[in-house]
């Protein structure tokens, strides 16, 4: 039985209490897209700052001005040099850069200039140049064998460390290795000089030797009376592999601690002219 009412708000049920469905539903609201607002400005990236003790990227005017101080340093007053060479933090960017490519690269150019514009003396024959091209090969592989030798003379140094109590550090070694050697190289750039270049060279190999003592036991941390018997090992050893390494006198190792004399236009450490051809 149903009645009719006139009442607008009136909702007829149904009998098991559902609405009816012949009533039409209310309309949802229209939607309103929310107000737009501008997006945050990009924040551009903070400058990179390196962490603390990290070392500093070389510069070029850094690296030329580094390189000169610590040649004159380490050659003059190599006592006080060494603790500053141990407190740096290990860095093969700095060492390459700052001292072994700049002062290989020199031996190679005067290399050059002694092999083809000047001349090597030889017995019974005279003075002979190289062709360009082979002086320009032999520099290169110079070079190149520089690089080599100094990571040779850094696994020696390191090898040696424990039979004297002092500590395996490869990255410490880095640094013996390639300073230790700085006056040798200088010695050895004198080589282009017919008389006076041999004395220099033997009496730079001496001191670079003398060097080496000095910052063993500093920079390997190693006991002061181990000092001799860790450099007598290191030079020796040296100048052994170095020698095996040279075949029939032919181009060697051409920078490393020198362990005997220097030859005309050579490099401590191999007691034959960097650059010597059969």
């Amino acid at each position: 039985m149903t009645e009719d009412n006139d009442d607008p708000d009136f909702e007829w049920i149904d009998g098991d209490g559902a609405a009816d469905p012949e009533e039409p539903a209310a309309a949802p609201p229209p939607y309103a897209p929310p107000p737009y607002s501008a997006p945050p400005a990009f924040a551009s990236a903070p400058a990179f700052a390196p962490p603390p003790g990290a070392a500093a990227a070389p510069t070029m005017a850094g690296d030329a001005s580094g390189l000169i101080q610590r040649i004159l340093n380490i050659t003059l007053k190599p006592k006080s040099e060494w603790p500053v060479i141990a407190a740096e933090p290990p860095s093969l960017a700095r060492i390459l850069v700052g001292c072994v490519i700049p002062l290989a690269a020199i031996q190679s150019v005067l290399g050059f200039i002694h092999r083809v514009v000047i001349g090597v003396s030889v017995p019974f024959i005279g003075n002979v140049r190289m062709p360009v091209a082979s002086g320009l090969a032999v520099a290169v592989m110079g070079f190149v064998f520089a690089l080599i030798g100094m990571f040779v003379l850094a696994l020696i140094v390191n090898a040696w460390a424990p039979f004297f109590a002092a500590r395996r550090n490869l990255a410490e070694s880095l640094k013996v290795a390639a300073y230790a050697a700085v006056p040798g190289w200088l010695g050895s750039f004198f080589g282009i000089l017919p008389v006076l270049g041999v004395l220099v060279g033997l009496l730079a190999g001496l001191y670079a030797i003398y060097v080496l003592y000095l910052g063993l036991p500093v920079v390997m941390r190693g006991p002061k009376e181990k000092a001799l018997g860790y450099t007598v090992a290191v030079t020796s050893s040296t100048g052994d592999v170095f020698s095996i390494t040279r075949a029939n006198g032919a181009i060697t190792f051409p920078c490393t601690v020198p362990a005997t004399a220097t030859t005309r236009g050579g490099c401590p450490g191999t007691g034959v002219a960097a650059g010597t051809w059969n």
